[in-house]
Order: C-alpha cells, then structure tokens, then sequence
C-alpha cells in the first residue's frame, strides 16, 4: 500500500521538527558560549568535571577517585563517570565527551516520545506540541550543558515508568490470590524490567523513590515475587557499591547525596514538626513543582472517575508519578531545577496521555464555540503556567552562556594556573570539578565531597585547626579558596599567608565571585608571588585582581 506525503509527513514530521528545533538552539546556545568563553568550551556547572575526573582516572590510573591517589565517593551517579570511562578509553580524555552524550541521549528522548506518543494517533500538530513541551520544559537543552547524567536519566525513568504500568495495567493478577509468576509479564518485559531498575538508581540515586512505587503496586497487584525481585533488582548495584565505599572508609551513600540530602530527625515530635515545615517550606518555595504535583494528582483523580476501572493503565501511571514526586520533594534539596527535571517530564507525558484528546477537541475548531467564561479561564491557566515556569525553562536555557562564562572566569582560570605550576602538588579547594579533571594534583576538598574527615564533621564541628592540620598532614603547599564558605570554620587558618585575590563581575553559579590564594607552605610565597605575576596576562580582562602579588608586580613594573 502506498503511503501519501501527507502520511509521511504526519509520521515523520513531528519528530524531525523537534530534533531540528532542539539541535538549532543548542547550537545557538553554544555559539554564544563559545564567544564568551574566548572560543574555549566550558560546562555552566563545575559538577559536570567530577564525573569526568573520575573516568580520567579510572581510565588513566585505575582508580574510582577524583584524584588518581586514592579512591573517593564524591558522585551522585555511578553509571556516568562509568560511561564517560568507555569513552575516554576509545577516543582519550577530552571535554566533549559529556557534551556529545549528552546529544545522542537527548535525540533518543525526542524519538522515543514520538513513538510511545504517536499510538494514540494524535494530529501531528499535537504530538509534535507534546514532545517538545515534554523536552523543553524538563529544560534538556539546558541540562545538555550541564555536562551531567540528567537528559539520559529522562529518558530511563520514562522507559521504566511506561513499561512497569503496562504490566501493571495488562494482565489479571492470579485467581487463586497467590504469587504471579514473571513470565506472566509478557515474554521479554520481566527481564526489560528488572533490568531498568538495576539501571535507573545507578544513573541517579532518587529513581529510588519510582522503583518503590512500582514495586509497592506490584505487590498490590498480587505479583507478590516480582515486586521483591524489582526492589532487589534497584538495591543491587547500590548496595555493592555502597559495601565497597564502606570498605574504603566511607559513607554507604556518595558523599554528594549525603551532603546535599535531607536529613530529618524522626525520632522526637519537634524533629517531626521541623521536617514538616521545612518539606512544607520548599514546596511553597517552590511554585512550579507544586503545580505539577497538583496536576499529576488532577489527572489521576480525574483519570479513575471517569474510567471506574482501579488498573487503568493511564490512571496508574499518573498515580505512579504523582506517588513518586512526594518523597522527592519531601527530601531532595530544590534549589537546583536539574535535580527534578525528570520528574517535570514525567508529570507532563502523563497529562499529554490522559488529556491528549480534551486538547486536540480545544484545538480544533470547536475552540470558537467554546463559552467565554471558558475560554479566558484556560488562557488564565495557560499564562500562569508559562509565568511560574518561564525561568525554569527560557531563563535557565537563557542563562547557560553567562554561566558557562562565569565557570570560565573563575574555575578554568584556577585549573589553568594549577596545570601550569603545581600539577602535581598538593592544593585546597572548595569546588574540585575543573581543577580535578585538568591537574593530577593532590587535593584538599575542604567542603567534603572528596575528604571523609571534612565530610564527617561538616559544617559545624569543622574548625580552621582541623583544616590546617589535614593540609600540613596532606602535603598541601597552596590554597585556592573562597573565604566566604570558612566562616562556619571560624574562618581562614591564620597560618595560610595570602597572595592574591581574584574577583569576577558576576555571580551566576559559582559559590563566590571572589577566590583567594594562600601559600600554605611559606616556602612558596616567593615563587607563588612569581607565578601569579607570570599568570596574570593569560586572565580576561574582567577578572579583577588583588593582593600582594599585585603589589609586587606594580612595585616591579616601576622599577624597571
């Protein structure tokens, strides 16, 4: 049978616009960054260069650290330092590696949604509307420069999240009210399944809370074995990890998980009432996350009145969302959008499959019938949605040049100048990305992502002494800090001799505008004092800098 251009256009139409938009903006996006960035490539988050730190050394030394000295748990993702890993190993250490990734996933994502999307047999206007909400609300041209594992997370969770509520929704659990047995999931889908809940935690930790959603319907359901084998399944590769971290001296969980998670006190009543306000807090703090959970709990309310049939497969997956939104946003830290980008697209894929045919009816031409009153309530709904969701989307994606400058001005500069002079000394930082993956140096993480006793004690039994005794035991010579982030330690060590200032104009993502440099070894002051003099020429012009090595070098300037 033959197949019209209108056809094909309606089959590949929506995809191609989107991958077209999609790519057009990010290369836009990059162009920008790139002029900014004095035509050198940067990730808008030092994060990013952990990751890479880690496959740099597990590639180059052997090690899982973001040192090639010892191991560190220092990443909240186990599966992307390792896929960056194979990378290196075919193609050497480079920065793109993360970038390129990061593209492959994101066209991955844009097709598959066509795919699931389109047997509803939507109009193509629709479908493709729906995929690109989907994408851009979840912020994926953003989260593509984050350099980190969230796009490709999307699109697990979305895999995982579709294919556990058609087993959930397709077969009938056993008559007799015993154990379902896995090959009653179809042939293919129990192991698909268990093995995206092995997959899903290894990318990121809080697919955690999906995987017990699932799992707790499973066992409603009556699939009583499958569910334990699924939870199992999810715990498995953390689990081991988690041993072998233990056996090295630290935390169970990664050290970025256990410093930026919630840890509330459920012990006594004021604990209790402590944690209900702060979660109750960062929900109001939080506007656009709020609306979605009110609309995954709309929908799924919404979806079981209309159908009266408790497995219904577009009611479960909405209830599964919502389900899972509420422990995320109860525990995990909201100050960052990338933190819960997945949870934006699995809200809005499930309201594109439950409502697709309410708004291809508003679309339509009925739309001029439709009453005033109703009219300007959607419009009010849809302006308000835009309004609480514009920074997250448009204004992050607007953001990521000046954030991939900011990065440029203030950690490549730091890596820069350690690569060049103490590549392999020993060297205290608050943010160990760039300095990490561009320097083999031993580093003193004084914030507590790559120093078990820093981490152990952080913030508030933290002393300037204790800092200073682990950087005289390590071997450390300089310091290249932000003085801000000592005052929980009663501030800088007095021993540390300062050097010089670099301050940068803007505050985008950077924990200060302004680092310091201390000799830690007096020793080095004199040479330290050089080098910075020797270095200062490589900075952009925007950089203001400050302290004795400027004097010296103005005192030397007008000797001469």
């Amino acid at each position: 049978m033959s197949v019209s251009p209108a056809q094909r256009l309606g089959f590949y139409g929506p995809p191609v616009f989107v991958l077209i938009l999609f790519y057009g903006i990010i290369a836009v996006v990059l162009a920008a960054g790139l002029r900014m960035c004095d035509a050198h490539f940067v990730y808008r988050l030092d994060d990013a260069y952990i990751h890479m730190a880690v496959a740099k050394n597990l590639v180059r030394h052997g090690v899982w650290g973001v040192t090639p000295q010892a191991f560190t748990s220092s990443t909240s993702s186990l599966v992307w330092p390792g896929l960056l890993a194979i990378t290196y190993a075919v193609t050497g250490v480079n920065s793109y590696a993360p970038l390129v990734l990061n593209l492959v996933a994101a066209g991955l994502l844009i097709v598959w949604l066509h795919g699931r999307l389109r047997r509803m047999n939507p109009h193509p206007g629709y479908l493709a509307l729906a995929v690109a909400a989907i994408v851009f609300v979840a912020s994926a041209p953003a989260l593509v420069f984050s350099g980190l594992e969230h796009v490709g997370h999307i699109l697990i969770m979305l895999v995982l999240l579709q294919l556990g509520v058609e087993a959930l929704a397709d077969a009938n659990p056993p008559r007799d009210g015993g154990d379902c047995q896995l090959e009653r999931l179809g042939p293919g889908r129990a192991p698909a399944l268990l093995a995206l809940a092995a997959l899903a935690p290894a990318v990121r930790y809080e697919s955690l809370f999906l995987v017990g959603v699932l799992g707790g319907l499973f066992y409603l359901r009556g699939r009583r074995g499958f569910a334990v084998a699924f939870v199992a399944a999810a715990c498995l590769p953390i689990g081991l990890y988690g041993l072998y971290s233990r056996a090295h001296g630290w935390f169970f969980l990664p050290n970025s998980v256990v410093l930026k998670g919630q840890r509330p006190d459920f012990y006594t009543a004021g604990g209790v009432l402590d944690f209900a306000g702060a979660a109750l807090g960062r929900l109001g703090a939080n506007p656009a996350m709020l609306l979605l959970l009110t609309l995954a709990a709309f929908t799924t309310a919404v979806r079981f009145w209309k159908v009266r049939r408790l497995w219904d497969e577009t009611a479960v997956l909405n209830l599964a969302v919502a389900a899972a939104m509420l422990p995320h946003l109860l525990f995990i830290e909201l100050k960052f959008s990338r933190y819960d980008a997945y949870l934006a697209a699995m809200v809005l894929y499930g309201s594109a499959v439950a409502w697709h045919r309410q708004l291809a009816f508003a679309a339509s031409a009925h739309l001029r019938t439709m009453p005033i009153h109703r009219f300007t309530a959607v419009a009010v709904l849809i302006v308000a949605a835009a309004w609480i969701w514009w920074p997250r989307t448009v204004g992050l994606l607007w953001s990521t040049p000046a954030a991939m400058q900011n990065i440029y001005r203030q950690q490549y500069q730091m890596a820069d100048f350690l690569r060049r002079y103490h590549d392999r000394d020993g060297v205290a930082v608050n943010d160990i990305g760039l300095v990490s993956f561009a320097t083999d140096a031993r580093i003193l993480d004084v914030w507590g992502l790559a120093n078990m006793a820093i981490a152990r004690n952080r913030p508030w039994k933290v002393t300037w002494q204790q800092v200073d005794r682990l950087a005289r035991e390590g071997g450390v010579r300089l310091a290249m800090v932000y003085d801000s982030w000592f005052l929980h330690y009663g501030g800088v060590p007095p021993p540390w001799i300062k050097v010089g200032t670099w301050t940068v104009p803007e505050l985008r993502v950077l924990g200060d505008t302004s680092v310091s440099i201390y000799a830690v070894d007096p020793a080095i002051r004199g040479p330290l004092v050089r080098e910075l003099r020797e270095f200062a020429r490589r900075l952009p012009p925007e950089v203001m800098q400050a302290g004795p090595y400027t004097v010296s070098q103005a005192a030397g300037e007008a000797g001469s």
